[in-house]
């Protein structure tokens, strides 16, 4: 399971739709308070710079959610038709 893989079969026109699954996802999540405290700091970094659909906060949301939430990472892929990435993480 590789992030960077995945990625990189992301193409840049699905980053926003994919961010936003993914922070909906993370809001949602009961499991949150499981993320190490480094991820808290980046998120804000990246949200205050408005760059979580940029492929660098995708990479925080995809490997902070694998913690938590691996499956519902590989099915908000699927339902964008990223499966490619999402076979990548499974």
């Amino acid at each position: 399971m590789s992030v960077e893989n995945a990625l990189n079969k992301i193409p840049i026109n699905s980053y926003k739709d994919l961010s936003e699954g993914l922070l909906n996802l993370l809001l949602k999540s009961s499991k949150v308070d499981n993320l190490p405290s480094e991820f808290g700091k980046n998120f804000l970094k990246l949200a205050m710079r408005d760059e979580l659909a940029s492929k660098e906060g995708l990479r925080l949301l995809i490997q902070s959610l694998l913690m938590i939430e691996k499956e519902k990472v590989i099915e908000i892929l699927n339902t964008l038709g990223l499966n490619d990435a999402a076979s990548i993480l499974k």
